[in-house]
């Protein structure tokens, strides 16, 4: 499955609902200056992989100043799940209780997050 990049336009739509099919999406919030937003990269395109019917985003933090405001998060990497369409939900991933070193968020954890909250 391809990562979309979105821009600030596109995840204002997203988390605004505007003129939005029903899907679900998962972005993660990144930095280019945060070495666990680098490693977590490979991870979430694997994750990416076990899920055909979930689109996955990115979404770089320097493009959108307040959005952690909007959504409610602090810091990166942060991931999140926007249900569009007459569903709309949004839905942050929380802190994890014990954080990899590498990457913050583990694959599983991840995973987990994922299957909870898809349906």
């Amino acid at each position: 499955m391809k990562i979309k990049k979105l821009n600030r336009a596109k995840l204002n739509d997203m988390i605004n609902n505007v003129n939005q099919e029903p899907a679900i999406n998962v972005i993660k919030f990144y930095a280019e200056t945060c070495p666990m937003c680098i490693n977590l990269r490979d991870y979430y395109v694997d994750i990416s992989r076990k899920f055909s019917k979930i689109n996955f985003c990115v979404f770089d933090m320097s493009r959108g100043q307040g959005i952690e405001d909007e959504i409610g998060f602090y810091g990166t990497p942060t991931i999140c799940m926007v249900k569009t369409g007459e569903n709309h939900e949004i839905t942050v991933m929380d802190d994890p209780e014990n954080p990899s070193d590498h990457t913050w968020y583990k694959s599983a954890e991840i995973i987990k997050f994922i299957r909870d909250n898809k349906d």
